[in-house]
């Protein structure tokens, strides 16, 4: 359909221009807004069939297992110890810190478990912080037939925590991590019983991310994406409103070195209004499932497109008793911006009171 409609503008455009030309009645002055269509629509048309190929080319060959081998996170901004999981799809790097209650952390685009490297050291006294990366992000492997999509990352994830069997477990999402949270969520209900979610979704692109997911959603975007690391190297730096040093954005940066090792960032984008199908069928899923679990809803005000009345109504019709946190001076991710702020209302949320016959760890 989208083909076709391509082909009927160009087509008028070209018929408009043409009679324009030769009609000597007509100013030729007239022929410039059709001209202008025809080699914008031109120029895309040569700009996508060249992103095609390209896309297509670096990707036709074998791609690096672990593209971020010669990576090694900062001991003093990243001390934390690395531990593996062997998964159906690959190796897959996660970080288990302190004792409590299981939270579960999870990542969105284009970022890893670094994101909450300032949020555990507050959290580890009352919670067992967990945070993995996907496949594909931070030091996970890249496998090569993996699909990268957020059902897939679900499925992973999911794997994960059958593994570390968590009971009675918080699980925190933003950005993409809000839906495959969700996703994880409703794959095992009764596992968790705490939900903590800000600056995300968990249902079908409303307006404004639908305008955002259309422009983004081409090979000539993705393909950029993943030549340039655009992602990383100019929207995550516009997202947040604290500054990053160069040493905090380059943990960003170089853990994905390769046009490969950016296809997670570029399917997410995609996947903005490619996976509504999925989407729609996670809506349901957590109808049934999740929407008697206690929540703790965060607003980074600064973040427009998830945060506008549309949006805010929308979790509000799904969770009329959450607990919210506003926070009017923070961005898309909330976990840099105000960590202090979002750590303490967890804590007051959902960390475990000890009874009478408990005693307290050290």
């Amino acid at each position: 359909m989208r083909t076709i409609l391509r082909v009927a503008v160009l087509t008028a455009a070209a018929v408009v221009f043409v009679h324009i030309l030769v009609d000597d009645n007509r100013p030729n002055w007239l022929a410039l807004l059709p001209g202008v269509v025809l080699v914008a629509a031109l120029i895309h048309l040569a700009a996508r069939f060249l992103s095609q190929r390209q896309l297509a080319d670096r990707l036709s060959g074998p791609g690096e297992v672990r593209p971020a081998d010669g990576f090694v996170p900062d001991p003093e901004l990243f001390p934390f110890e690395s531990k593996w999981f062997e998964s159906s799809v690959g190796r897959v790097h996660y970080i288990d810190e302190g004792h409590g209650r299981p939270l579960l952390l999870m990542h969105g685009n284009p970022d890893w478990s670094f994101l909450y490297r300032r949020m555990i050291p507050l959290l580890r006294d009352d919670f067992r912080c967990i945070a993995m990366d996907y496949p594909g992000f931070g030091l996970s492997d890249h496998p090569e037939s993996y699909g990268y999509r957020p059902g897939d990352h679900g499925q992973i994830v999911t794997e994960l925590v059958r593994h570390l069997d968590l009971q009675d477990a918080v699980i925190l999402g933003q950005d993409w991590g809000g839906p495959i949270g969700m996703d994880v969520a409703a794959r095992d209900p009764e596992r968790f019983t705490g939900l903590v979610f800000g600056n995300t979704f968990f249902f079908p692109a409303l307006r404004l991310q639908r305008i955002f997911g259309t422009i983004v959603n081409s090979d000539i975007a993705r393909h950029q994406v993943m030549k340039r690391s655009l992602f990383v190297r100019r929207m995550l730096p516009a997202l947040v409103q604290v500054h990053l040093s160069d040493g905090e954005l380059a943990h960003y940066d170089d853990v994905a070195p390769t046009y490969r090792s950016r296809i997670g960032h570029a399917t997410f984008l995609a996947s903005i209004v490619g996976e509504d199908r999925w989407l729609a069928e996670l809506e349901l899923r957590v109808d049934a499932t999740l929407l008697d679990k206690p929540m703790l809803r965060i607003l980074g005000y600064k973040d427009k497109p998830l945060t506008t009345k549309e949006f805010v109504a929308k979790w509000d019709e799904k969770y009329p008793d959450a607990v919210t946190l506003d926070l009017p001076d923070a961005g898309h991710f909330w976990q840099e911006d105000e960590p202090e702020q979002v750590s303490a209302a967890i804590r007051n949320t959902f960390a475990r009171q000890p009874t009478e016959n408990e005693e307290v760890q050290p």
